[in-house]
């Protein structure tokens, strides 16, 4: 056993206990120096910028969609539903009334029955004018244009005719 002595044990106390007392310095810790990079070195991009054609494809399987959902007129592109409205039933008209109404003998004469002009009667009327008809001295071209027209009747006629053939034909064409 080694030999220890009173005052080897007090010196020994207060030695722990001053180490115990005082704080204990901060640790000095050093910092990584950052790494020198060569002179071509580009740091690796972040987010979404890593990845430009996952970016391609996403806009182009969105603006592909879009267009095939305006070539089919579906979705947002669907043409709009006719509203259909309730229909009230209506009594049905009376058309045997005491005093007829005198707009039916206007309607009669406005009514032209007669058949189109033949190919004889159409080749009868002058189509082609070797110059414009004399404009009477008139302040307004309504006057001229009526003067005009009163003046050569078979030309009146030969129109009227004409837009009757077309109406016939269009209604014949529609109830095909």
């Amino acid at each position: 056993m080694p030999k220890t002595t009173k005052r080897d044990t007090t010196k020994r106390e207060e030695r722990v206990a001053k180490a115990h007392a005082t704080p204990l310095p901060p640790p000095k810790v050093k910092q990584p120096k950052p790494q020198q990079q060569g002179p071509g070195y580009k740091r690796p991009t972040r987010g979404l910028a890593r990845y430009p054609w996952a970016i391609a494809l996403s806009l182009l399987v969105i603006a592909s969609s879009v267009f095939a959902l305006a070539y089919f007129h579906v979705g947002p592109f669907a043409p709009a539903k006719p509203k259909t409205a309730a229909v009230k039933p209506r009594p049905a008209p009376n058309l045997t009334l005491l005093n007829p109404s005198p707009c039916l003998k206007v309607v009669k004469q406005l009514t032209d029955t007669s058949p189109a002009p033949t190919a004889a009667e159409f080749n009868k009327i002058q189509h082609t004018f070797k110059a414009a008809p004399p404009k009477p001295m008139r302040n307004s071209m309504m006057g001229w244009f009526s003067t005009a027209l009163s003046q050569d009747l078979s030309f009146k006629l030969a129109i009227h005719r004409a837009m009757v053939a077309v109406v016939r034909v269009t209604n014949s064409m529609t109830k095909l």
